[in-house]
C-alpha cells in the first residue's frame, strides 16, 4: 500500500493497494472519486509528474503504468526496467 499527495491540488491523493488497483481521493470530501483496476500485478511505486496531470505507477515485474487522474480508464502501459531487480 502507498499514498502519494497531489503536488498542486489541495486535498487530493493517490493510494495503491494489494487489490491491484489505483485510485485517486477527495480528502475534503471523503470520497473516492476515480478507481483504475485491471492492473497485472502489485504497484511497488508511484508519483505524481511535476505538473500533476499524470500519475506513473510502476508494478511488480518491472511494467510502467502512467495514469490521466482526470480520465476514468485512461491507462498507458510501457516497460520501467529490464533486469529482474527493483
Amino acid at each position: 500500500m502507498g499514498i502519494a499527495w497531489h503536488k498542486s491540488a489541495e486535498n487530493v491523493l493517490a493510494s495503491h493497494g494489494a487489490d491491484n488497483t489505483v485510485r485517486i481521493w477527495d480528502v475534503e470530501q471523503q470520497v473516492n472519486t476515480i478507481t483504475f483496476s485491471g492492473i497485472d500485478n502489485v504497484a511497488t511505486a508511484m508519483r505524481w509528474s511535476p505538473l500533476g496531470d499524470k500519475l506513473g505507477v510502476i508494478t511488480k515485474g518491472g511494467n510502467l503504468l502512467q495514469f490521466d487522474p482526470r480520465v476514468e480508464g485512461s491507462v498507458t502501459a510501457g516497460i520501467a526496467h529490464l533486469g529482474s531487480k527493483a
